[in-house]
């Protein structure tokens, strides 16, 4: 481009313009990241010196708030060690003026020089009963009249003249009273000798000044025997729900007190001994003080420490609220501007991380449901086009056929992923043939080998002599898993070994070790690291053209687990795989073989047999019932449990030889009419084989079933060969 003369100049000005706007530019950009540095330095002192002045603030208010706690228990305990040394005080005080009345009356009496009781009935009043205590150990009161004392003690103290002694007692028809007993001296009164004198004073004397309620009736004192029963306690305590026990010690086996602390009280206790101790029962802090008391018991103290301060905790709490208030605000206000910070960058990778996962899930998920559903569609519009080519038809329906079987096992990795991952898978407990189950799997896989030219076999070394107890359908699983990946991931011509080993460890029990080793295309270091976690797949051009949801690995590896075993890999590129599954398995003698049957000789024995279908879905029903009628089976069909009730309790006995029962129905369940019909009064209603047909086909879905009445629980789609050997089992 040619710029004429006269615009020369203005251009080159322009340009020296632009330069030094430039320039002017490039210094304001470094002036702002220089006031950006100072600003951001400045911002970083400043939240420096406020979290350290917060962090100080934060431990002086907790320093202050734990003292200020401390102070108030250290308060109650002495509290409550004045009330019982008050208690007891009081009891010792009146005690002491019994004994003394007591004492005045046994020297009354001995100089006294009655010729009958009659003559010494004047010492006696209306609230204490007195009484004479002949050398035979007979009672007489001095009224006359006879009296009763449960005391056993009592009489042996009066012999040996040991002084004025008291105890608890009951005295027939008078109730518990509190006895103050003292020797006699050369008494004799009516021709008869008396050994002492006892003042019995009601019980509830001694009730009511050792028990009282204590703090507007939060607390109480109580009277406890040596062994720690509950002799007495305050009529009007609102304690009852926290010691309500007839027994202390059992009381206290549910509060937060050590063994040691318990064993402590209880030796307190048997000794006379004063003990206090602290603890939490009901989610209340009390202290329990003991003092010794009368007639070998003692004085027990409660009191909710953590109720009968709330008023102190309330003032303690408004005056740290203020603080603790302006200490959150600012620990609010510091915390906000350190999280400004950090909010929108982790906000941004969590979303980024949230939508890749569920991205690559759904993904994931998409290509391997849709794969499979993409075949059996278009098998099934190229069988409908080629309806008069008979071999084409067969030919699309196997290959439908087989697409939908491995879109049922997509769908039920993903449910057992999800199960495990949710902690509520849970694994039977039962008794399977181990080499059955390394067989089957064999004979399963045996045709996708055969058309890869694999070579697979199953090496089982000495002959297992034992079965197994465990979850059969799990670890069949399991083994499954590992040959169908050693299949599909070895190139044609190779090897596949199923091999299997069990050592006795014990009584009863068995070292099981199963290896499958392939020649296939091995894994990289890389990959071995997380060779475990769902979705993963190491990429190959074979692993890219192999169909897999990338969970077989990790459900076999959290199976195993749950099982109590583990399973481990060794593996090298382009040299193959060994994985292995080590368990420890309950062992159990062999089951009998059972008799096999003939397809022909099954057909023959179930033909004309009646058949009850209870299914809600009318294709599922049609599908079912066609099914069973190429088995020259009779079908009566029953949409739901109700009318499936109905006709089974309207047909003769006998008629019908297996109940087909779908669970989830409308107007009535499959486990309702189970249980319904099984409450029938008919003689084949208990015995009738009724078998469940579920979409739901976990291991408590099966439990359901069988507590609920049937003999066994078949998983949807249904599998025509599970379906005759049910039949198999149950009425051939």
């Amino acid at each position: 481009m040619i710029i004429p003369a006269d615009l020369q100049d203005d251009c080159s000005e322009n340009y020296n313009y632009l330069g030094s706007a430039g320039n002017g530019m490039k210094s304001k950009a470094e002036g702002k990241r220089a006031d950006i540095t100072r600003g951001r330095a400045a911002y970083i002192i400043i939240n420096s010196i406020l979290a350290a002045a917060l962090l100080l603030g934060t431990f002086s208010l907790a320093a202050s708030y734990r003292q200020l706690q401390q102070s108030i228990r250290d308060e109650r305990v002495n509290s409550v060690e004045q009330i019982a040394s008050l208690i007891t005080g009081k009891v010792a005080q009146l005690r002491n003026n019994y004994v003394a009345e007591a004492t005045r009356l046994a020297q009354t009496i001995e100089h006294s020089e009655s010729g009958s009781i009659g003559d010494i009935s004047y010492l006696g009043n209306n609230d204490e009963l007195i009484a004479l205590v002949s050398e035979s150990g007979s009672y007489t009161m001095i009224d006359g009249s006879p009296l009763v004392i449960n005391d056993p003690e009592l009489l042996s103290k009066l012999v040996s003249g040991t002084g004025t002694n008291t105890s608890f007692a009951t005295i027939e028809t008078r109730g518990d009273h509190w006895l103050f007993s003292v020797p006699l001296k050369d008494v004799r009164i009516g021709g008869i000798r008396y050994i002492g004198v006892v003042l019995a004073v009601s019980a509830e004397t001694y009730a009511d000044a050792a028990t009282i309620t204590l703090y507007n009736h939060l607390g109480e004192s109580l009277v406890v025997a040596e062994d720690g029963t509950i002799k007495l306690r305050p009529s009007d305590s609102t304690v009852r729900s926290s010691f309500d026990g007839y027994n202390l010690l059992k009381t206290l086996e549910r509060s937060s007190m050590t063994k040691n602390q318990r064993e402590a009280l209880a030796d307190a206790l048997a000794r006379r001994q004063e003990y206090d101790v602290t603890c939490e029962l009901d989610e209340v802090t009390w202290i329990i003080h003991s003092v010794p008391s009368e007639g070998g018991r003692n004085i027990v103290v409660a009191v909710p420490i953590s109720l009968t301060a709330q008023e102190t905790y309330r003032g303690m709490s408004g005056t740290l609220l203020t603080a603790a208030f302006v200490l959150a605000a600012l620990c609010a206000l510091f915390l906000y501007n350190f999280a400004f910070m950090l909010r929108k960058n982790q906000q941004i990778q969590l979303e980024t991380a949230r939508a890749k996962s569920k991205s690559d899930f759904l993904g994931k998920m998409s290509h391997d449901i849709r794969t499979p559903l993409n075949a059996i569609v278009g098998m099934h519009e190229l069988a409908l086009q080629s309806i008069d080519d008979k071999e084409a038809v067969r030919d699309c329906l196997i290959k439908a056929k087989k697409s939908g079987e491995y879109l049922v096992s997509v769908i039920n990795d993903v449910l057992d992923m999800s199960r495990i991952e949710s902690g509520k898978m849970t694994l039977a407990h039962q008794q399977f043939d181990l080499p059955g189950i390394l067989e089957d799997v064999i004979q399963i896989e045996s045709q996708a080998a055969a058309e890869k030219s694999l070579s697979l076999t199953l090496e089982t070394g000495s002959p297992i002599e034992t079965d197994f107890v465990g979850d059969e359908q799990r670890l069949r699983q399991c083994v499954m898993n590992l040959v169908n990946n050693a299949v599909k991931f070895t190139p044609s011509g190779g090897r596949v070994t199923v091999s299997c080993t069990a050592e006795p460890v014990g009584e009863g029990r068995a070292s099981v070790r199963i290896s499958v080793r392939d020649t296939g295309i091995g894994m990289s270091e890389e990959f071995m690291c997380k060779l475990f976690k769902p979705f993963e797949q190491e990429r190959s051009s074979l692993i890219s053209a192999t169909a897999g949801s990338g969970l077989g690995l990790s459900i076999v590896h959290e199976f195993v687990t749950l099982m109590g075993g583990t399973v481990t890999a060794v593996s090298r590129q382009g040299e193959g795989s060994t994985f292995t599954i080590r368990l420890s398995l309950e062992t159990a003698l062999k089951k009998k073989p059972e008799i096999t049957v003939s397809d022909d000789e099954f057909r023959e024995k179930i033909r004309g047999k009646n058949v009850l279908l209870v299914e809600d879905n009318v294709i599922n029903r049609q599908i079912l019932s066609m099914l069973l009628s190429k088995l020259a089976l009779s079908v009566d069909e029953a949409e739901n449990g109700k009318i499936a009730v109905d006709k089974f309790a309207g047909s003769p006995p006998g008629n019908y030889s297996i109940i087909l029962m779908d669970i989830m129905m409308p107007v009535m369940g499959g486990l309702e009419a189970a249980a319904a019909i099984r409450k029938l009064d008919r003689p084949d209603a208990g015995t009738v084989p009724i078998v469940a047909l579920s979409a739901n086909a976990f291991e408590e879905d099966a439990k359901k079933s069988i507590d609920a009445g049937m003999q066994m629980h078949l998983a949807k789609p249904v599998d025509i060969d599970a379906l005759k050997s049910v039949l198999k089992k149950y009425i051939v």
